[in-house]
């Protein structure tokens, strides 16, 4: 056996000690994943946004919630994102019991949502006059 320092191995030990060695600011698993600042940063930004905004139209129905029946089965109807899933996937058409559940939810959403945009429309225009019928011309200047 030999002391004698060997170059190689103290190579070799300090490329594994570098490969195996858990990096020094590995993020968490639940935080947010960074997009960037290319073209599919305003697409995942406009997905979120769509997400939310489905997912608060839900929310904001209890009875609509069925979030927690199969086949969504969530255990929270607050764990659902807001996410549904495309109609074509890979070229086929989607035709999964999940997806069928949430749209058909959403179309009661809207169904709702349309239904309450038309009676307050119908409301503002019973109680506000209507301007061109209160018009009241100029009266002719005399000179």
């Amino acid at each position: 056996m030999h002391d004698e320092p060997n170059p190689r191995q103290d190579a070799l030990d300090g490329l594994n000690a570098e490969r195996f060695a858990p990096p020094a600011t590995q993020p968490a698993m639940s935080d947010a994943v960074e997009v960037g600042t290319g073209p599919s940063a305003s697409l995942v930004a406009r997905a979120r946004a769509n997400n939310a905004r489905r997912r608060a139209s839900v929310l904001a129905h209890d009875d609509l919630a069925r979030l927690t029946q199969p086949p969504l089965s969530y255990s929270d109807p607050h764990q659902w994102s807001g996410y549904v899933p495309p109609e074509l996937y890979d070229g086929m058409h989607n035709d999964s019991e999940r997806r069928r559940a949430l749209v058909e939810i959403m179309r009661e959403v809207n169904a709702r949502e349309l239904a309450a945009a038309a009676s307050q429309s119908v409301d503002r225009a019973v109680d506000e006059p209507d301007p061109l019928y209160d018009f009241d011309p100029p009266e002719p200047e005399d000179e």
